[in-house]
């Protein structure tokens, strides 16, 4: 069951993100996706297996669905918010962006404790929140300055897509 749970919340994500009708160029998204994939992975593996404020279920389902979690729906859900925060032209299209994504990653964590997949030891929903933050503004941080960086050498990246 948590895995068919994990496996929902990405299909979700990876729909999110196809369906944005502005994104950023493609090679500032690989770019971003593999930096925050790395992030996402350290601070994972940081907090649950080295300074151990939660645990992690290790039966094949569940973490299988950790994985997942962490891997694919965690990082396209950032990708999603650092594309359509950046790419939005007022606060009536960033607002909505910030609050949906954050509600979506706080609401996926939930229910990976709610199907048994992490256990919390030092950990609550404080700290899950101010994580998601965390992660939401490094998101952003990162996809401006890849921006930035495309837009300085477009010559030489090529046409976007």
């Amino acid at each position: 069951m948590p895995l068919v749970v994990a496996l929902l919340f990405m299909w979700i994500s990876v729909h999110a993100v196809a369906a944005l009708p502005h994104k950023l160029p493609l090679q500032v998204n690989v770019l971003l996706y593999m930096t925050l994939s790395v992030i996402d992975i350290n601070k994972f593996t940081l907090l649950s297996f080295t300074y151990r404020v939660f645990e992690i279920d290790l039966r094949v389902p569940a973490f299988l669905a950790a994985i997942v979690h962490r891997d694919f729906t965690f990082t396209l859900a950032l990708l999603l918010y650092a594309n359509a925060f950046l790419t939005a032209r007022n606060r009536a299209g960033r607002t909505p962006a910030t609050i949906g994504v954050f509600l979506f990653l706080l609401g996926n964590a939930q229910a990976l404790r709610w199907t048994g997949v992490i256990r919390d030891v030092k950990w609550n929903l404080f700290y899950e929140c101010l994580m998601i933050a965390a992660l939401m503004g490094i998101a952003l941080g990162l996809g401006a300055a890849l921006r930035k960086l495309w837009e300085k050498g477009a010559g030489e990246l090529g046409p976007s897509v």
